[in-house]
């Protein structure tokens, strides 16, 4: 996710349009070029080239952004093998919350939605947020668990707290709530 923040903050800064595949509107999938308004770390907003209509995009529906040079940034799931069938997470990560702790979380939210949305959700609820707090490391460099503030230069966009994560926030609002999802799933499924 780290390429896409940075392919965003490039193409609002220059103003050229990137070409982006997405999984949504009426031709999901399909090349569209968007010249970059603005963007948080969830939404963006976009229009087309030569077009003055302004919409809302979610970072986590691209499926690809073509880059300078013919280079691809895809993000669409990979099937991993130890995966075994059953629901996929991407529920457990959708809507997102209705606040954040610092600036940096929902960048870091976006991120572990793309890592993590199109896996297999693991057979118990353990598993899970052993699965959530490995990705959590992996994404920010430290354990949730370790202290309650990590910078992460990636997620770092602007403001006072920008790239700042709130690891007491993930311990007591967000690992619950996920948690909960991921009992809901696994019994609807």
């Amino acid at each position: 996710m780290k390429r896409v923040f940075r392919a965003l903050a490039e193409a609002l800064e220059s103003g050229e349009p990137l070409v982006v595949g997405y999984a949504g509107g009426r031709h999901p999938g399909t090349a569209r070029p968007l010249v970059i308004v603005s963007y948080d770390g969830i939404d963006f907003r976009a229009h087309e080239p030569g077009r003055d209509l302004h919409k809302h995009y979610k970072i986590a529906r691209i499926l690809w952004i073509e880059l300078a040079q013919g280079k691809v940034i895809d993000l669409r799931p990979k099937p991993d093998p130890a995966d075994a069938p059953g629901p996929v997470l991407a529920p457990v990560f959708s809507p997102p919350p209705k606040g954040w702790g610092l600036r940096g979380d929902p960048f870091l939210w976006t991120d572990l939605a793309a890592r993590l949305g199109g896996r297999a959700a693991p057979p118990s609820r353990s598993a899970f947020l052993d699965l959530v707090i490995a990705e959590f490391s992996e994404a920010t460099g430290r354990s949730p668990y370790e202290t309650d503030t990590i910078y992460v230069e990636a997620y770092a966009h602007g403001g006072m707290s920008s790239g700042h994560i709130s690891c007491e926030f993930w311990r007591e609002r967000v690992f619950p709530l996920l948690e909960r999802r991921y009992l809901r799933l696994m019994r609807a499924d």
